[in-house]
């Protein structure tokens, strides 16, 4: 696909392409399955409610929202580097209050009925806001891939 056309694909189809690719890892997970038994009852758990994560977001599209399968998760701007090409450093003092684990375990929860997937937990240290590491252990249905930490 070229460049210049991605800015026109439609949310339908760009929901589409994501849901295919969450097929895709699905898929990837089915053959750690077959290889290493151990782990098939939770990645058959995972598979389902990712289906199901796809059925709701699908609802929404029909009824013209359009919920992505992926979120960022930006929980603190604490960090202990003072790295130079880092935007962050440009703030003087933040602008509002960081949130709380409440509030974050209130998002990924309002995240998960609209049927995101995926929240990639980024900001500053995200280590340094370990009750909202916590937080998301109380998500089995979303797929946590990593941390961002202090790039």
């Amino acid at each position: 696909m070229e460049k210049a056309s991605i800015s026109k694909i439609s949310n339908k189809t760009l929901t589409s392409m994501l849901n295919n690719s969450i097929e895709l890892l699905v898929e990837d997970f089915i053959k750690i399955v077959l290889s290493d038994f151990s782990s098939a009852k939770k990645i058959i758990g995972i598979a389902l409610k990712q289906k199901q994560a796809e059925k709701v977001r699908n609802k929404y599209e029909e009824n013209g929202l359009h919920i992505p399968p992926f979120m960022i998760s930006s929980i603190t701007s604490i960090c202990n580097l003072k790295c130079k090409g880092c935007y962050d450093r440009l703030k003087t003092h933040s602008c509002s209050p960081e949130l709380s684990e409440e509030e974050w375990s209130g998002i990924f929860l309002h995240a998960r009925d609209l049927g995101i997937s995926f929240i990639l937990i980024a900001g500053g240290e995200p280590l340094a806001k370990d009750k909202v590491i916590k937080e998301c252990m109380k998500f089995p249905e979303i797929i946590f891939p990593y941390l961002q930490t202090e790039c």
